[in-house]
């Protein structure tokens, strides 16, 4: 649970700290830790460059499934309607050389990341960032020239901030639509190791025909901004297999050249702790095993849930028309050169 801030007692000077960065005196210094930046907004006038909203996480670890589902639960916080914190860009720079994150997360969607961040995050020395929407907001603005890089490495040091004591190792878990732009990723994090998650394409698709991400959705992301070549004369009915294939395509790349290690669906929970922790240069201890043991037996999106295999059953739901659309878009033969791949050891730890 999120700790609410004592508005009565301020032994640290965190409130006052935090009033000096309120609109209407906008600091070019962060606030205190328990803060993390989660938008992006416009200069007031809309002159100049954008402004860092902060909201107060406390001390609380981030173990929610998505970042977005930490937000809301910080924003409920009565203190956060008292303590609205909006910076100048420029305070994301004390960060821009510390707390970098040691692992990076891609995937092609419905391939076990959630399941991989939960793991992760029940080890308590590691914080877990997982598809924060300013992370994303500002890496369309950096693939646009908007964006410095050193402004890109703050935002990610300010939100792998150490706010409870213990904190060591950060991981990104990436969006699903990133996944092309992974070398702009690896050259902006050299200190990180990186996985890219795959999976069935069946299974993904039809995971996506009953609840579709944001990217399977024809228009609910600019996806030209990530690299996806506009067609305006696809069907919408092709859009989700179109992009997963331009996303896995480029999971194939990166693997081959060696940025990215690749991670089958099928090998996890134990893919965790064999491959993924030592490329991102992460020892377990003997409590933090049993801790993914446990993470790994729950439902990620949902961890009140016990987990129960569904491959066999979505791969058995899928009608004739996403099949033929699986072979027009030769999915199958991009999924088996990552099988390739990951069985010959194309990619190793540095």
């Amino acid at each position: 649970m999120l700790r609410e801030l004592d508005l009565a007692a301020d032994p640290r000077g965190e409130i006052e700290a935090a009033r000096r960065a309120l609109p209407g005196s906008l600091a070019t210094v962060p606030p205190p830790a328990q803060w993390l930046p989660v938008r992006l907004l416009d200069a007031c006038g809309g002159d100049g460059p954008p402004e860092v909203e902060w909201h107060h996480f406390g001390f609380a670890r981030l173990t929610e499934p998505f970042f977005e589902e930490s937000m809301a639960g910080a924003r409920r916080l009565p203190a956060q309607a008292l303590l609205r914190v909006r910076t100048r860009i420029d305070a994301l720079l004390p960060f821009s050389d510390a707390g970098m994150p040691d692992g990076l997360v891609f995937h092609m969607s419905r391939c076990g990341s959630t399941l991989v961040a939960q793991m992760l995050a029940a080890i308590e020395r590691v914080t877990v960032i997982a598809e924060a929407p300013v992370f994303d907001a500002a890496l369309r603005m950096h693939l646009q020239g908007h964006f410095s890089r050193e402004h890109m490495r703050g935002l990610a040091g300010a939100l792998l901030r150490k706010r409870h004591p213990g904190a060591e190792a950060g991981v990104i878990k990436l969006d699903a639509w990133h996944a092309p732009r992974s070398g702009a990723l690896c050259d902006l994090f050299p200190e990180a190791g990186a996985v890219f998650l795959h999976r069935d394409p069946t299974e993904a698709l039809v995971s996506h025909a009953r609840k579709p991400g944001l990217h399977a959705i024809p228009g609910a992301l600019p996806l030209t901004a990530y690299g996806l070549d506009a067609d305006d004369s696809a069907p919408r009915e092709d859009h989700a297999a179109r992009v997963m294939a331009w996303i896995m395509q480029a999971g194939v790349d990166a693997v081959a050249a060696g940025a990215l290690r690749a991670i089958d669906y099928a090998s996890l929970p134990g893919a965790l702790t064999g491959r993924i922790l030592p490329a991102f240069g992460i020892i377990p201890e003997a409590r933090d095993l049993e801790s993914i043991a446990r993470a790994g037996a729950r439902y990620s999106k949902d961890p009140s849930r016990a987990f129960a295999a569904d491959s066999a059953d979505k791969r058995a739901a899928a009608p004739p028309e996403l099949i033929a659309r699986i072979e027009a878009f030769a999915l199958r033969e991009i999924r088996d050169r990552l099988l390739a791949l990951e069985a010959s050891g194309a990619v190793s730890p540095e």
